[in-house]
């Protein structure tokens, strides 16, 4: 059994977990009559190619969309801190230029949830934090929970650590948000 001394005040980055927000989102969306199970990207993304215009928003969320894990455009130069100048201009770029491997099946994508949260965000025409802020955050009373889209001092916040124990800085996000 492992034990840990940490302050209940603390903060913690949740990384992947937040494609459960997500995917609550999408639900939320489906209820609101916001979208419905067919709805495709080419809907809220008119500048996507075919094969990713096609793909219905409930196939991202099972991770059946056929789009790759990231984005070919996303930067790999600082794996410290990946997703941080990943902005709506390279999303924009990947949607129009990304290849879909057919027939999908699956495939573990961060580019499909990054993706997928900002397509809510557009059906709601807002953006992804307020979205957030108004669907999930507030609703279930979670007055410490935020989006790390950049970096701030905020002594609460736990630092992460790879498995073998050493500290890693914390990520921030612009439009992959969706994916950590």
């Amino acid at each position: 059994r492992l034990t840990f001394n940490v302050d209940d005040n603390k903060q913690y980055e949740i990384g992947s977990v937040t494609k459960t927000m997500v995917a609550w989102l999408l639900v939320e969306a489906l209820q609101d009559d916001v979208v419905n199970e067919q709805t495709q990207l080419k809907t809220y993304w008119p500048n996507a190619n075919e094969q990713v215009g096609d793909i219905k928003l409930v196939d991202i969320a099972t991770h059946h969309s056929g789009l790759p894990r990231l984005p070919t455009n996303l930067s790999l130069d600082d794996i410290n801190d990946p997703y941080i100048d990943y902005d709506a201009v390279k999303l924009n770029e990947a949607v129009s230029t990304s290849s879909v491997a057919l027939p999908a099946q699956y495939e573990y994508s961060n580019f499909g949830y990054g993706l997928l949260a900002e397509t809510l965000a557009k059906a709601y025409d807002q953006s992804f934090e307020q979205l957030l802020q108004e669907k999930l955050f507030e609703p279930l009373a979670m007055a410490n929970s935020y989006l790390a889209l950049a970096p701030i001092d905020n002594p609460q916040l736990i630092a992460g650590s790879r498995i073998d124990g050493s500290q890693v800085p914390h990520w921030h996000f612009d439009a992959l948000a969706g994916a950590g």
